[in-house]
């Protein structure tokens, strides 16, 4: 429980930052200097930046889904090296050895970061503030925003149904999927890295099928969302009948190579038409 909340609190600050960086990029700076010039109006500059925002988040989803696969074969190796099916004990071993080895990638990956980034301080706290009382502070007066901002607060809470549901269904699926493999850290492996390939894959060309389409964040989160009802609904088959509803193995291959057109896409999707509604 604390690794879920943990994992998606970092996941929100390390995701609010990307979107910001659109109005920094290249396109964006051009377009904002036509639009001065009167060479577009607002409209067209506006969907630079939405096209930017959605590059960056998906791109950078593509990244995470790639240095994920390649940690989940590590992980896969490191399984058949001990022959992790071969008994209940080396099997129980074997999970714990791809923790150790997701561990060691991530802490490998991170200390780069905390040595060379660069040193980029924000704005000096007011006068008569405390870092302990002035982020109450701006919540308040976040909430007196609610009614000036109405859009943007009714989707921070869709945004947390549509995040919970997610997990949940995350949650739920992986645990039939370890119920129906029997538990073998193998097959479970050769499942997540399918998951996290598709993934990396369907996202990828989801921006390109925007782009060429000129599709609006809006309308691509949308999709993504009847995906992920899809999902949750083949579920739901299973209350009533034991022939599918992800009783059988191969719905979970099913479900994890086409991840990348259902859920996948959510993560990312999500967070960049957050970044809509964001006054500037």
């Amino acid at each position: 429980m604390y690794a879920g909340v943990t994992f998606w609190a970092s996941y929100v600050f390390f995701n609010a930052i990307f979107p910001k960086l659109a109005h920094d990029l290249p396109e964006v700076r051009q377009a904002r200097e036509e639009l001065l010039n009167g060479m577009i109006d607002e409209a067209q500059f506006e969907r630079t930046c939405s096209m930017s925002r959605s590059r960056i988040m998906n791109m950078s989803y593509v990244w995470n889904n790639a240095g994920f696969t390649i940690c989940t074969a590590l992980s896969l190796a490191a399984l058949v090296g001990i022959g992790a099916d071969d008994s209940v004990e080396k099997n129980n071993l074997g999970y714990s050895v791809s923790v150790a080895v997701c561990t060691g990638f991530w802490i490998l990956l991170a200390i780069p970061w905390f040595l060379w980034e660069k040193k980029r301080p924000g704005p000096k706290l007011p006068a008569g503030d405390s870092y302990l009382t002035f982020g109450f502070k701006q919540t308040w007066f976040a909430a007196k925003q609610v009614w000036t901002l109405k859009q943007t607060f009714f989707y921070l809470i869709a945004f947390f149904l549509l995040a919970d549901g997610l997990s949940t269904t995350l949650t739920l699926i992986s645990i039939a999927q370890a119920q129906v493999v029997e538990f073998s850290a193998i097959s479970n492996t050769y499942l997540i890295m399918v998951q996290g390939g598709s993934a990396g894959i369907g996202v990828f060309v989801a921006y390109y099928i925007q782009k060429f389409f000129k599709l609006r964040t809006k309308t691509m989160l949308q999709v993504t969302n009847a995906g992920c009802v899809i999902a949750s609904g083949w579920g739901m088959l299973g209350i009533w009948t034991n022939k599918v509803g992800y009783h059988n193995e191969w719905e979970f291959w099913a479900f994890n190579a086409t991840f990348g057109l259902t859920l996948g896409p959510q993560f990312s999707y999500g967070q960049a038409f957050m970044a809509e509604l964001v006054p500037r």
